[in-house]
């Protein structure tokens, strides 16, 4: 053709067509090319010479005029094989003196030959129709590799007769065992084998009749005789006519996905039972408070039915929440609000719970639930009835109704990449999952925006090693689809067999099955933190007693770890318990009644016994049978003990001569104790119900009341008066009488008071107090004589063994007269209790003032001082009297010039303010140091002078201590130590 010849004819007025694919022109004439350009303006055309050495563009379609096309027919032939199955069109425009030859060159390398001059609707049409078959021709190609490439086995059987197989991918093959050669053709019943379930398979037969889709999981086996559980999803494929003309089905190995779900569920199966059997109240609270779930034993405990506890807060108004004194408690005191609060588990928390008039008092262990990021979403709650601490009734059961027993299989779309354009092309069935016009063209970035960002470096860092070690890739990952749904997938890529740079691959949708795993285990997880939140110890055994659960709480009550303890005979039973024990199992295994808070004894670890409370319940398999049995063993160890202490103090109260009894709130005996009734004259229970006036008259009676009035105006525990009453002889007897509040057994409050008799107590002080003021006025007024005659054989005598001991009866009698001086001095420290005498100063002026007098009386010593600015403390007014002691003794005893350091300083660990005096003199005698320091003498080991005993009574009755060491090189260090206001 040349550029005279006429291209178009006929019309001139055509519509535009959308297209948007290349089309090569290979044809002679500027003005026929520009004809062809024009008129395919909504394609992208592109020119190329036949003559060239250049090679020819990429196209999808090629327009070649005869005068051009025996040039490039070998071109364009060997490019039409490279495309293989994806056509690759070529148009050929032949003139009427070359119609004779068309029909030749048809058969070779040109797929339709055009008469021109032509219409340009008919030029347009053609040029449609071979990019609209070159489109389908790709479409199903790329169909074909993602069925090829596809994880899910996919086959397609002819819908007549028998529905032969005339297709199986890669994956069946994997799948079954069974080659191509040996199954095409046939009916995919041969899958089936002596143990598959009939069931299913009629449920296909039954699809396949009615011409409708069916899924089934059933059991099949594959070509070595191996089984395996195969879901299975038929779908019948229907022409444009409407007849069924074919079946496609998709077969996946759930084999180890059924293991794992039997397992799981055997396993929540087990928590489930515990949950429910549990001796112990459990409540599960999401994070607003409102009680989601609770068990048996904590609607008894709370004296409810279960529709009324689901749907209640933790602080719920209708319940009265008091404390110990019946005080209410604040919502954020109560453990659900500080578990939420802190992320800590709280554990043994007391509190009284009240609704319709009835008190209980409840035991509260609270851990927090959190989900996989580790946020708190809520709290699980053991709730123990405490009030009369008496077991509740257990069953054990393992948690039910996990997964579902089939899988839908997810929608499969396939994907082609290559790595040196970049280019990727996609299935419609990827388009629709995440959500994309099914031409919409991406590039490798986009298409890896596609992905959630948290997983794009994991699917990019999957892309790179595929290409990079060319071993195919799998992973799963989150997708984020063009509407920004987040959906699961299971990706899927390996390089193309025969072009190295393209690599293909799939993208399964997974996500219901990801989200079925993730409430599975988050169910699983909510009753593995409530096995291992709840203080008993849990365990469980089968037929042969081999252990097959142990909980924290076993661990922490015998110590054996869960390691040491699964997969052997219990070790906690002694050998002496063996054959309780097994009975026991036999009872539960054979129907018998199982234990419930049977006491025993078992062993821990360490050889040591414990003493148990025992609950039993039947194990059951998936089947329903009786495979061993659950046991919950609770430490009872301290109750028991808290009991024998009861009775020790039962014991001691009724032997004791001291008068133990409790009052009402209108002073009437609610108890006493036998000390009581004797002194009284009257038996108990005549006692019982009387007025205190009644039996230990008016005076004493009001001290009671005045001394209860005391109690709660000042909010003291305790406060003890001085009473006088009369026995039953008649005879008048002082008591000392302490008196607190306690609650008795029905929450009210009440008086306990203890007298005891101190008529004999008294009368002594009285005559100590006679005889102290008797002996110092007779032994001063005494010494004085003495002194007065030691002085006049001073003066007069000339006998020197006379004057000595004139001189010794003078030093003597001295200090005699400085002794009894002292204890006058010393008598406000000699009250060990005293507490009124105590007063905050500041340590460092006082000692500053005390080395600035030291200084004027001793002028001969050398005194010296190092202080803080500020050192306060509260210490007994007699401080500066003590400290001057110090000074005074270390002076006297350090020879004609001593040397004497006072020091300040603030121990900031110990909250303390320190004092130290310090002299160079022959040092404290070690009998003197250990007597004062201990606070005792014994009788072979004691003191010759009271001045350190002052300072010690006065350091002691300031909350403060005394200590001595040895100075360097010579001398002492006393160090008293006061706390810091």
């Amino acid at each position: 053709m040349s550029d005279e010849h006429v291209v178009f004819g006929g019309e001139t007025g055509l519509d535009s067509s959308t297209g948007t694919e290349r089309i090569l022109l290979v044809v002679q004439g500027q003005r026929n090319r520009k004809l062809l350009a024009d008129l395919l303006g909504e394609y992208e055309v592109v020119e190329a010479a036949p003559t060239t050495d250049e090679p020819l563009p990429t196209f999808d379609l090629c327009i070649v005029d005869a005068a051009s096309y025996q040039a490039v027919a070998d071109t364009l032939a060997d490019r039409k094989d490279e495309h293989g199955k994806r056509h690759l069109p070529v148009l050929l425009l032949v003139g009427d003196r070359d119609g004779q030859e068309a029909s030749q060159r048809l058969g070779g390398v040109a797929d339709d030959a055009l008469r021109i001059p032509a219409a340009k609707a008919v030029v347009r049409s053609r040029v449609a129709s071979l990019l609209r078959t070159r489109r389908q021709s790709q479409q199903l190609a790329l169909y074909r590799r993602a069925m090829d490439d596809a994880t899910t086995g996919i086959t397609i059987a002819d819908a007549s007769h028998d529905q032969p197989l005339t297709y199986v991918n890669d994956a069946f093959v994997e799948i079954t065992g069974y080659e191509r050669e040996d199954v095409l053709g046939q009916n995919c019943r041969f899958l089936q084998g002596e143990e598959t379930d009939p069931k299913p398979v009629q449920r296909i037969h039954d699809a396949i009749e009615a011409g409708e889709a069916v899924s089934v999981e059933l059991r099949n086996y594959r070509n070595d005789g191996s089984a395996f559980w195969n879901y299975l999803e038929i779908s019948p494929v229907y022409d444009d006519t409407g007849e069924l003309t074919h079946y496609i089905g998709f077969q996946s190995d759930v084999t180890a996905k059924r293991q794992a779900q039997e397992q799981l569920r055997e396993e929540t199966e087990t928590l489930e039972r515990v949950f429910e059997a549990s001796p112990i109240g459990i409540t599960l609270l999401d994070a607003d408070g409102q009680i989601v779930r609770a068990n048996a034993v904590a609607e008894e405990v709370l004296g409810l039915e279960r529709s009324a506890v689901v749907g209640r807060t933790f602080d719920e108004p209708s319940w009265e929440i008091v404390g110990a004194e019946g005080e209410p408690i604040d919502s954020e005191d109560l453990p659900f609000s500080r578990v939420m609060a802190t992320g800590e588990t709280v554990r043994g928390y007391e509190h009284g719970i009240a609704e319709g008039g009835e008190t209980r008092w409840l035991s509260i262990n609270a851990a927090p639930l959190t989900d996989e990021s580790g946020d708190r979403i809520g709290v699980v709650a053991t709730i123990q009835d405490i009030t009369d601490r008496q077991a509740q009734e257990r069953e054990l059961e393992r948690l039910v109704d996990f997964l579902d027993q089939t899988q839908a299989i997810a929608d499969i779309g396939g994907w082609e990449v290559n790595a040196e354009s970049g280019e990727v092309e996609y299935t419609r069935g990827l388009a629709k999952l995440v959500g994309t016009w099914p031409r919409t063209e991406f590039d490798l970035d986009e298409t890896f925006g596609f992905y959630h960002p948290d997983d794009q470096a994991d699917i990019r860092a999957a892309f790179e090693r595929l290409v990079a070690t060319g071993e195919p890739q799998e992973l799963e990952c989150r997708l984020r689809t063009a509407s920004g749904e987040i959906r699961w997938a299971h990706v899927r890529g390996r390089p193309h067999q025969s072009e190295p740079a393209v690599y293909r691959g799939t993208v399964q949708d997974i996500t219901d099955r990801r989200k079925r795993e993730h409430e599975l285990k988050e169910t699983k997880d909510l009753l593995q933190s409530v096995f291992d939140a709840s203080p008993l110890g849990i365990l469980a055994v089968d037929e042969d007693g081999i252990t097959r659960l142990w909980s924290k709480g076993c661990e922490q009550i015998f110590g054996w770890s869960e390691e040491e303890a699964l997969g052997e005979p219990l070790p906690n039973v002694q050998e002496a318990k063996r054959p309780e024990f097994d009975e026991l199992r036999t009872d539960v295994i054979t129907g018998e009644q199982p234990a419930v808070g049977y006491e025993t004894v078992r062993q821990r670890k360490d050889g040591s016994l414990v003493d148990v409370a025992l609950t039993t319940a039947p194990m059951r398999d998936s089947d329903g049978e009786i495979a061993g049995v659950v046991g919950l063993l609770e430490d009872i160890t301290d109750e028991k003990e808290r009991k024998e202490e009861l009775r020790r103090y039962e014991r001691i109260v009724e032997t004791t001569n001291d008068l133990v009894y409790t009052l009402d709130e209108d002073l009437t005996f609610t108890s006493l104790n036998t000390a009581v009734a004797e002194f009284i004259g009257s038996p108990e229970g005549e006692l019982i119900g009387e007025h205190l006036s009644t039996v230990f008259q008016d005076e004493h009676a009001e001290s009671l009341a005045v001394a209860t009035s005391k109690l709660s105006a000042e909010q003291i525990p305790e406060t003890t008066v001085e009473t006088t009453i009369v026995d039953h002889t008649g005879e008048e007897r002082q008591f000392q009488t302490t008196i607190s509040v306690g609650l008795s057994a029905q929450d009210a409050k009440e008086l306990v008071c203890v007298g005891r008799d101190i008529t004999e107590l008294k009368e002594r002080e009285r005559r100590l107090s006679v005889f102290d003021r008797v002996l110092r006025h007779n032994l001063r007024n005494k010494m004085n004589i003495i002194q007065a005659w030691a002085d006049t054989l001073l003066r007069e005598t000339r006998d020197e063994t006379v004057s000595q001991g004139a001189t010794t009866i003078r030093t003597a009698s001295d200090e005699l007269l400085e002794l009894a001086e002292s204890v006058r001095k010393f008598e406000s420290v000699l009250d060990p209790n005293a507490t009124d005498s105590l007063t905050t100063i500041d340590v460092a002026k006082y000692v500053t003032d005390i080395a600035s007098e030291a200084e004027l009386s001793y002028p001969n010593a050398s005194i010296s001082v190092d202080t803080p600015a500020v050192a306060e403390a509260r210490v007994h007014e007699a401080f500066e009297l003590a400290v001057d002691e110090l000074v005074d003794n270390a002076v006297t005893h350090s020879g004609e010039h001593p040397s004497v350091h006072l020091s300040v300083t603030l121990d900031d660990e110990a909250d303390a303010v320190v004092v130290r005096v310090a002299d160079d003199g022959p040092g404290i005698p070690a009998l003197e140091r250990e007597s004062v320091v201990a606070g005792e003498e014994s009788p072979l080991q004691h003191t010759n002078g009271l001045g350190l005993w002052f300072v010690r009574w006065m350091a002691t009755n300031s909350g403060g201590s005394l200590q001595i060491t040895d100075n360097d090189p010579t001398g002492s260090v006393v160090e008293l130590r006061f706390l810091r206001t």
